[in-house]
């Protein structure tokens, strides 16, 4: 499993510079020995716990400033070390009314919530992946090519989990903590959510889980629940709690899925569509297009205008005429998450439309549609969900927003000269 860099954050903007410094860096972690202190959070020994220590935590997590006196009041979260998720723990504590330093950080408190984890035996033991912890902090683990298997046991305990994330272990991001309970509120629904019947459509390419965590304060126990798994063995939860889930965790992916789950291909040949074209100072056409195998790829038709015979419709070779040069792909879509956003493309194309506005001179346009196959011409009809450019449009309905934010994971997530909200 690999790590797409786009998504290493998932935030809302904060007003406080600290908090953005600390954004900043957070992909790197330090660590550093220390001890629980008696006035916990009071790094700077001023007899309170406020702006000031968060300033020198972050000045010595980060940027290699003067060690905070007592060092010993600055393992906030009580994890046994001095880190990044001390100085996100405590901005949060004075910046966002979070939870007070040195809470009762026991074995019976839920701290892990999402994971992600490949696994595969063929050809030598493999495991890494990533997880969430309860302050929002996105961890990635990787295990040496090799080692002995991890011992997950009969029971699912803190120690048992923590054995499996502390291998080479390091933060890659955070989520804002109104988002993560969000995604906390989705898991009893998924838990709810029904299993399909395994499918063993792959051999040796090993295990992609994607799971949740309930946790039982009574015994200390976690209960994983199953959201998607892909490889050798796959299977999805069919809850719309558990899609919604799965899909968010996949952000965490970068690469084509391999060997989901078997679900119906769509008989049209090609489903979205994403195109830059500008005509100042030479002609570009270029971007990117998902297939109905979920297949993510780019095009560069820069070398020749492309000229289809009517804008109301393509046939499929002029499709193919377009997406033909400099193909590459880029990613991919399991078939279970390209079905649910295909199945919004009715909605989208009822969407009132906007006027289209001239917003900027000579920026050209870049085009997010999905297609619509008529079979009796045989045409792919196009579904405009927004424009940006030389001449700015949008599509109001629901659907179309949404899957204009989803294909803005691909690409083009900023383009200039937007409509004008």
């Amino acid at each position: 499993m690999m790590l797409r860099s786009s998504y290493i954050f998932n935030h809302k903007q904060s007003e406080c510079m600290v908090c953005r410094v600390a954004v900043i860096v957070l992909l790197s972690l330090m660590t550093f020995g220390g001890v629980r202190a008696e006035v916990c959070g009071d790094v700077n020994d001023d007899d309170a716990v406020n702006v000031g220590d968060a300033v020198c935590l972050i000045n010595y997590v980060f940027r290699g400033g003067p060690i905070c006196d007592p060092i010993t009041a600055a393992d906030v979260n009580e994890d046994g070390s001095v880190n990044v998720g001390d100085a996100v723990y405590l901005i949060r504590y004075v910046f966002r009314d979070g939870a007070v330093p040195c809470p009762a950080f026991a074995s019976d408190v839920q701290k892990v919530y999402f994971e992600v984890m490949y696994e595969n035996y063929a050809w030598g033991y493999a495991l890494n992946g990533i997880y969430i912890d309860s302050y929002g902090l996105v961890y990635s683990y990787s295990w040496e090519y090799g080692t002995d298997p991890w011992e997950r046991g009969d029971t699912l305990t803190e120690e048992v989990l923590f054995t499996k994330y502390d291998r080479n272990s390091a933060v890659i991001g955070f989520l804002d903590p109104e988002f993560l309970e969000e995604k906390i509120a989705k898991i009893e629904g998924a838990e709810a959510g029904e299993l399909s019947p395994p499918a063993f459509g792959c051999a040796d390419f090993g295990i992609n889980s994607y799971l949740a965590y309930t946790f039982d304060d009574a015994t200390g126990i976690y209960n994983p629940v199953l959201l998607y798994q892909a490889g050798d063995v796959a299977r999805k939860n069919g809850s719309p709690e558990a899609l919604e889930l799965f899909e968010w965790l996949t952000a965490w992916n970068d690469g084509a899925p391999i060997c989901g789950y078997p679900d119906t291909t769509i008989e049209q040949k090609y489903l979205f569509d994403v195109t830059f074209i500008n005509f100042a100072w030479g002609y570009t056409c270029r971007g990117f297009y998902i297939d109905n195998e979920g297949v993510v790829r780019s095009f560069d038709h820069s070398h020749e205008q492309w000229h289809p015979a009517s804008d109301e419709g393509y046939t499929e070779a002029e499709l193919a005429d377009k997406y033909f040069y400099n193909n590459q792909q880029i990613g991919g879509v399991y078939k279970t998450i390209l079905n649910a956003k295909f199945d919004l493309v009715d909605e989208a194309a009822e969407g009132p439309l906007s006027p289209r506005v001239n917003v900027c001179y000579d920026a050209g346009g870049v085009s997010f549609k999905a297609y619509q196959y008529d079979a009796v011409a045989e045409l792919y009809r196009p579904v405009l969900l927004y424009t940006a450019g030389s001449w700015a449009q949008k599509n109001f309905a629901p659907e179309a927003i949404a899957l204009l934010e989803w294909l803005q994971t691909y690409g083009y997530s900023n383009p200039a000269c937007g409509y004008p909200e």
